[in-house]
């Protein structure tokens, strides 16, 4: 895209510097998730790719500061409804990459009919040592298949709204994208309409089930857990040999791993690794436009 700006006579440099600043999100304080992963026969493959990347969920809420508990449970109510289905995990938990893999790993017996929703609802309304008095609550669903649950979207999560009142709600979601779907070699899903609903109707995200790699995801869904942020969006368009990127006054590089790199499609800047910045850290932005050719009158 920048070859392109820079070779096509509609753009031109701009001899106006651009400043922007920001502040990265903090969590606003103890935060209660639920994972609810579906154990159907489909769902092996996305299971083994959840275990293996959730050291990249972890690390995010490691390196947010974020004080949370993690349970977990199935898309299947008849065998899982109302429990968890191992213990709930904290910051002190040992080894808690390695748990949660045992955790992940549900197997492919559960049932067709998969009730995420339903499922999320039965396990917070327990007793099951999740729930914490004036904690936020974030559930995430992991399916191919959308919600068969009984009632309309909203009744659950008016109903999570209830157990968590004056507290963040959140649902977020790894399943079938719009608008039919999707296919890859290791996930066959169906476009998850319920699901979306319940993500667009409190704030959350929604990533593809299919997605190669499931360790964006999950870092993406731990930041938003603790409502911080890895891009940063510009105002203007960048002339991008001249964009110098600083996080408390520190200069910043750009390189793919463990610094910043400029996407085009957001026009953001988008950290990664150790150089993600922390909570409350001031994040700036210098460059030079570059402009259009009726925004200079050339």
């Amino acid at each position: 895209m920048l070859l392109f700006l820079l070779a096509c006579q509609d753009y031109q440099y701009s001899a106006v510097t651009a400043d922007e600043t920001w502040i990265q999100g903090s969590p606003g304080g103890p935060v209660d998730i639920l994972w609810v992963v579906d154990n159907s026969c489909s769902m092996s493959e996305e299971q083994d790719l959840l275990s293996e990347h959730f050291g990249a969920f972890a690390s995010v809420l490691s390196y947010g500061g974020v004080d949370f508990q993690i349970g977990l449970t199935t898309t299947d109510v008849e065998a899982t409804g109302g429990t968890l289905v191992g213990a709930v995990l904290n910051p002190d938990t040992d080894s808690i990459e390695a748990e949660f893999a045992v955790q992940g790993d549900q197997g492919t017996t559960g049932s067709r009919e998969e009730s995420p929703l339903l499922a999320a609802t039965l396990v917070l309304e327990a007793d099951t040592g999740l729930i914490r008095e004036g904690a936020g609550l974030h559930v995430i669903l992991l399916t191919d298949e959308d919600d068969q649950s009984p009632d309309p979207v909203s009744a659950y999560v008016e109903t999570l709204r209830a157990l968590k009142a004056g507290e963040t709600v959140k649902i977020s979601a790894i399943a079938g994208v719009p608008p039919d779907g999707c296919h890859s070699p290791a996930a066959d899903a169906v476009v998850a309409t319920r699901i979306i609903e319940a993500v667009s109707s409190t704030g959350g995200s929604f990533h593809s089930i299919c997605a190669a790699d499931y360790g964006p995801v999950l870092s993406s869904l731990a930041l938003g857990t603790a409502d911080m942020s890895d891009f940063f969006v510009l105002t203007a368009l960048p002339l991008l040999v001249s964009l110098e990127v600083r996080v408390d006054g520190v200069k910043m590089y750009s390189r793919p791993h463990d610094g910043w790199t400029y996407e085009a499609a957001r026009n953001a800047i988008v950290f990664s690794g150790a150089a993600l910045p922390r909570p409350g850290q001031g994040i700036s932005a210098a460059y030079r436009e570059l402009l259009g050719a009726e925004d200079t009158g050339s």
